[in-house]
């Protein structure tokens, strides 16, 4: 449910005519009270813009159970994927592995690389896969795929 400003503000009134009473009875200068006054309405106005602008998704915290409450959300459904991030590995991230190499050198060549290279030596060196596995995922023969990768460690032979 919504803020209810009247009531809330009801109450925070009643609260504070409590509070007045007691901190005049403990000594207090009406100007101390007055600023601790002021700094709780502030804190109770920030409260009030949170909850205007805070929406409850309905399904609670993810868990083992999240499957079976993310069918009864409508917002979810709605929205899941404009806020989540799945990887898919297409992104710079794929290539990680090149900023864990020493040689700066040969990090600046490797960045250098065309996007398909950078795919080839990672799948060839780093998912350690087959030419005949990679061929068949970038849809080359095998023999071209060998093509590329003699290139390859030719061009880094001279590096």
């Amino acid at each position: 449910m919504g803020f209810n400003y009247a009531a809330e503000k009801k109450k925070f009134e009643t609260l504070w005519a409590r509070l007045r009473r007691e901190y005049r009875a403990a000594g207090m200068s009406d100007t101390a009270i007055q600023k601790m006054h002021d700094f709780d309405w502030e804190v109770f106005k920030q409260e009030r813009i949170y909850r205007l602008h805070t929406q409850d998704l309905g399904i609670g915290i993810f868990d083992e159970h999240s499957a079976e409450q993310e069918d009864k959300s409508a917002l979810m459904k709605k929205f899941l994927e404009s806020v989540s991030r799945w990887d898919d590995y297409t992104t710079a991230s794929r290539y990680g592995w090149i900023e864990g190499i020493g040689d700066q050198r040969l990090v600046r060549v490797l960045k250098r690389l065309s996007i398909s290279e950078k795919e080839l030596l990672t799948k060839y060196c780093i998912e350690d896969k087959t030419q005949q596995e990679i061929a068949a995922e970038m849809g080359l023969s095998q023999r071209a795929v060998g093509k590329q990768l003699q290139q390859l460690k030719n061009f880094f032979r001279k590096f």
